[in-house]
């Protein structure tokens, strides 16, 4: 079975297209709705902090099927977790992170003035210090680099347009670099959007996808 872990609408262009052809193989599919996005109840958005959590229930949930080879697929925050929650997952088979970041606390004092549409200065140093006080996140928390250093015999295939606008590519990158292992294979995309890899060559993504996964099940 394999766990698509969804965080906004850019993630359901390549779902359905990779839930038909896993089907295809044979392949059972859990798709979910972190908390505080799709059908989920509204909640405080950690970015990973408590989506880990999330994840390891749903496994939990699809073990008690009968389910117990597990392959994850995640994407932007939804591969960021899918990293952090591998470590504590037993039987994993493999893992797929479309447009992760590595490390989230770097990551939103370069980057967090994409989200909240302010200037970085002033505003990104107030807001990372008050994120602990109003909402229980720490972003230090958040180290999907240092997770990968614990699932080196995991195959991960890290997939990333190489401009991407929200979520630089150096962050698979550096992922890569951490990871060390000949298991951890970098798909680079050409392109700008977040999450733009499906649409650059939907079939080549797909076929991709879904290869690296039934190759490892």
């Amino acid at each position: 079975m394999r766990w698509r872990a969804r965080d906004n609408r850019s993630v359901e262009e390549p779902v359905l297209p990779l839930v038909k052809a896993l089907h295809e193989q044979g392949v059972a599919s859990l798709l979910f709705d972190f908390r505080n996005s799709g059908e989920s109840e509204k909640d405080i958005t950690s970015i990973g902090q408590f989506e880990k959590g999330d994840l390891l229930s749903a496994i939990d949930y699809a073990k008690s099927l009968g389910y117990k080879q597990i392959g994850l697929i995640g994407f932007s925050m939804g591969a960021a977790t899918a990293l952090m929650a591998a470590p504590e997952v037993n039987h994993l088979r493999f893992l797929v992170a479309d447009s992760p970041f590595a490390d989230l606390e770097s990551y939103l004092r370069d980057h967090l003035s994409i989200w909240s549409g302010l200037p970085n200065f002033p505003f990104t140093p107030l807001i990372m210090g008050e994120i602990p006080l109003v909402t229980g996140v720490d972003p230090s928390n958040v180290k999907p680099i240092e997770a990968i250093k614990q699932v080196r015999d995991l195959p991960v295939l890290l997939i990333h347009a190489v401009n991407d606008d929200k979520i630089p590519s150096v962050n698979s990158v550096r992922l890569k670099e951490t990871s060390g292992s000949a298991k951890t294979e970098l798909w680079m995309t050409p392109g700008d959007r977040h999450l733009g890899s499906y649409l650059q060559d939907p079939h080549e993504y797909v076929k991709k996808v879904t290869d690296f996964a039934v190759s490892h099940f």
